[in-house]
């Protein structure tokens, strides 16, 4: 039987890796559309969400990954970091 702890960290991995998953999907699409704030901004609350749940659970480096990507993320969204392919590869 699983310990609480095993159980959070369980629920933890399949909460991230659906996010990164769709997190991957958003900026492979904002590489050919770039503008589409919906995608932006979708993209950005997961990895606000990564780093929201990583930090719950203690793990400090995802935090710091995801506050990264999230940053730039937030870049692109107030226009001061153009998502160019190859700023989207780096993100990826």
């Amino acid at each position: 039987m699983a310990t609480e702890q095993e159980q959070i960290l369980r629920i933890y991995a399949a909460a991230c890796e659906d996010a990164l998953e769709r997190v991957e999907g958003c900026l492979l699409e904002l590489e050919h559309r770039p503008e589409d704030r919906e995608l932006l901004d979708e993209a950005f609350r997961l990895c606000h969400t990564v780093k929201g749940d990583s930090a719950t659970v203690g793990f400090q480096q995802p935090t710091r990954l995801a506050h990264l990507i999230e940053e730039a993320l937030e870049g692109a969204r107030d226009g001061s970091f153009a998502l160019r392919p190859e700023r989207v590869s780096a993100l990826l």
